[in-house]
């Protein structure tokens, strides 16, 4: 089970990499989204967090955002959109055909 602590000046939480549905560059700073609408930053840049994190469900779909794929409900070609299981839409800049591989490999992976 992948697990990520988010800390701030007066407590830290436990995150379950599961429920982070997805995550957002701002300014050198981290937006984690998870289910609930609850939103978390960090202080480092969506790079350097994806690779503290290592959660491998978890890929990048643009410059400034990476998706959790257990939460993709849909993928809209024309659109370059990605609808999640909570009705949030996201751009994505990657072919889809890249899109497609990526997502089929990491479903196959146990």
């Amino acid at each position: 089970m992948y697990r990520y602590y988010v800390k701030n000046a007066s407590q830290f939480t436990i995150i379950d990499c599961y429920h982070i549905l997805y995550c957002t560059a701002n300014d050198g700073y981290t937006v984690i989204h998870t289910e609930g609408d609850e939103k978390y930053m960090e202080s480092k840049s969506l790079t350097k967090f994806m690779d503290e994190i290592g959660y491998p469900y978890l890929i990048r779909i643009s410059q400034s955002v990476a998706v959790n794929i257990h939460h993709i409900k849909h993928v809209r070609n024309k659109e370059k959109c990605i609808v999640l299981e909570n009705r949030t839409e996201l751009q994505y800049t990657l072919s889809f055909n890249e899109l497609q591989s990526q997502i089929k490999k990491l479903h196959n992976t146990p």
